[in-house]
């Protein structure tokens, strides 16, 4: 009986780090200027405090064992104001809202060959945007996001 109870136990062990893992940096706000990254996440951020400004690179991983990356730069119009943030929902979706009238949406689509990646903003996007996101923006910014 107690050998099946390690065994419960390093099994609940083993799938929590599991789901650790997955998560990555999944559901994060970054809220201040410098880099982030994470080995378990494909998401590396750059912001910088002297222009005002982001850069998200996409790391990846191919099917003919090579790697690479796609990056974007903010929007010329995207400038950080007091309020801004960049929320990385998932592995597949970044967003960035310039504290303003701003929204960004990154979307990564994986394939074997590497990534589609598709930037959206200010107003349309191709999913909804986040209760979490929603509820940082402006009520003018929240406005003007199309239904």
């Amino acid at each position: 009986m107690k050998n099946i109870h390690h065994l419960t136990l390093i099994g609940l062990l083993s799938l929590f780090c599991v789901v650790q893992a997955e998560a990555g940096l999944s559901g994060r706000f970054i809220t201040s200027f410098g880099g982030i990254s994470s080995s378990d996440c494909p998401w590396v951020v750059s912001l910088s405090d002297t222009n005002q400004t982001f850069h998200i690179s996409y790391r990846y991983d191919t099917a003919t064992n090579s790697s690479g990356s796609v990056s974007v730069d903010s929007p010329s119009d995207w400038k950080a104001k007091s309020g801004w943030f960049i929320f990385i929902e998932s592995n597949e979706r970044i967003w960035a809202y310039d504290g303003g009238s701003s929204l960004f949406l990154q979307v990564a689509t994986p394939s074997k060959l590497g990534p589609t990646c598709t930037s959206y903003g200010s107003r349309s996007f191709p999913c909804p945007v986040p209760d979490e996101v929603l509820a940082r923006l402006t009520p003018e910014a929240r406005k003007a996001i199309k239904k």
